[in-house]
């Protein structure tokens, strides 16, 4: 009897433990703290059954909205193309996390769009001046001079004599 009730209290604290890791992921993914949300439904996942009704629903659920709220913060005004391409980029990696939200497919669709009428009025920027590579002159370079060597000259008193040849 002993023993079934040391396993009955490792199996509550079990529970207990799991239930605080889900009450922390939902604290962290509301914070928009994605990174250590995840990080805590990596060790929900490796505790429970696949078939939990936590892991199956309300994670994608609220790790959903958590990237949601990112890519709404990031797009702001909808006028940074930066700001655009990372917002369209949160909301495909919430939808690779539950693709069945309808408010990200619609957010991924606001803006692209929005993405492509900003690039219709101004085009993407184009190199910054850093980039270019720097202006050529209209002059030519400027070749260092050129040095001549003389040939030493021949002492007169040692005339060149061929050998001839046999």
């Amino acid at each position: 009897e002993e023993r079934v009730l040391k396993e009955k209290a490792a199996e509550q604290q079990q529970l207990a433990e799991i239930e605080g890791l889900k009450q922390s992921f939902r604290t962290y993914a509301q914070a928009n703290e994605v990174d250590r949300a995840r990080t805590l439904l990596n060790r929900i996942t490796s505790k429970v059954p696949t078939d939990d009704a936590f892991l199956a629903k309300d994670a994608p659920q609220f790790l959903a909205a958590t990237y949601l709220r990112l890519a709404e913060r990031k797009a702001g005004n909808k006028d940074n193309r930066d700001n655009l391409i990372a917002a369209i980029e949160l909301a495909k990696t919430g939808l690779s996390v539950h693709g069945q939200s309808p408010a990200l497919q619609q957010a991924v669709t606001t803006y692209t769009e929005a993405l492509a009428k900003l690039e219709k009025q101004a085009p993407p920027p184009t190199k910054t001046d850093a980039e270019r590579p720097a202006a050529q002159t209209t002059q030519p370079p400027v070749e260092p001079p050129t040095q001549t060597v003389q040939p030493p000259a021949q002492s007169p008193t040692t005339p060149s004599t061929t050998a001839p040849s046999t």
